[in-house]
């Protein structure tokens, strides 16, 4: 897996970020706050992709809010490579990235409130995994409602 800062005006990022746009409305209706390509490329805003084996996997942002606190924006693993690690991946750099910067983040809950509950068992432990093992996201859980 590669995760690298890039540009969300990049024609390849395109596609996966309608389909992150569409799919966020169709299930948030009128609460769906993601930010579009012009959003992603504000300054206080740090876009990534990861890639496998040179195909676009998935992306995320972190937007930072003053010298302490940051704000998942946006997270998005592509429909093809779900279940092969990519959401964990791309959650660890954020996370780790978030540590170098001392940040302490915001992460999505209040959105989640609003979506459908994960499909399956497995999804459900994943997402609860990610949240006990980072200590950033965990912290931010139990300060944010």
């Amino acid at each position: 897996m590669d995760i690298r800062q890039d540009d969300p005006t990049a024609p390849y990022v395109g596609d996966l970020l309608a389909h992150h746009l569409e799919e966020l409305r169709s299930v948030m209706g009128e609460h769906a706050q993601a930010l579009d390509a012009s959003g992603l490329s504000a300054s206080s805003v740090t876009f990534w992709t990861a890639w496998q084996d040179g195909v676009l996997a998935g992306f995320v942002a972190l937007k930072q809010l003053d010298e302490t606190h940051g704000e998942v924006k946006s997270m998005r693993a592509a429909p093809t490579a779900r279940r092969t690690g990519v959401g964990r991946a791309i959650l660890d750099h954020i996370v780790a990235e978030a540590r170098m910067r001392g940040l302490r983040v915001s992460a999505w809950r209040p959105a989640l409130r609003r979506c459908t509950p994960p499909r399956s068992r497995s999804t459900a432990a994943s997402a609860s995994y990610l949240v006990r093992r980072s200590p950033i996201i965990r912290r931010a859980r139990t300060t944010s409602s």
